[in-house]
């Protein structure tokens, strides 16, 4: 993760746009220099499953690979992912947003998994027709709270599937 939100960082400081962040001496940073302490929680289990967040680690489902498996070998592939689209449109809701901003939060950390924007890992780099669906949707609802969003692509492999047995890695 460390990787992935330092490279985040970087991208935005060339950016430089109003919206986005930049790194300056250490210190976080908006387009006016203004440094912005980042308090915020994390968006876990909605774009990138967690079977422990689910409950779903002791039921034989150790990861997302194997719970959307199991989801298109019941009732085929388009039909897993409308379920998926279901799951995700009832689990982060505007109300949810609100209630972040409430507390006094800015930021919004959103781990997603790579399979959200690429169909399959046959085609490596073609992007799904609905690619950014997800992640815009997610911007819109944070922008109109004047919330910050990490996006957080780490893609860690005990998360989303094809993993070890063990955590010895």
């Amino acid at each position: 993760m460390k990787n992935s939100t330092l490279i985040f960082f970087l991208l935005l400081g060339y950016l430089k746009s109003e919206s986005l962040l930049q790194l300056e001496n250490g210190k976080i940073q908006n387009y006016e220099g203004q440094i912005v302490n980042l308090k915020g929680c994390n968006l876990g289990n909605w774009l990138q499953l967690e079977m422990w967040m689910l409950g779903y680690a002791d039921k034989g489902y150790a990861d997302q690979y194997e719970f959307i498996k199991t989801l298109e070998d019941r009732f085929g592939k388009q039909d897993a992912e409308d379920l998926m689209d279901i799951y995700r449109s009832n689990w982060i809701k505007n109300s949810d947003f609100d209630i972040i901003k409430s507390f006094g939060m800015n930021t919004v950390r959103l781990p997603f998994d790579y399979k959200l924007l690429m169909g399959s890992d046959s085609e490596p780099f073609s992007l799904k027709k609905d690619a950014w669906e997800w992640l815009d949707h997610t911007i819109k609802m944070a922008k109109e709270r004047d919330l910050y969003v990490i996006l957080d692509s780490s893609n860690d492999h005990f998360q989303i599937g094809l993993c070890c047995s063990s955590l010895d890695y």
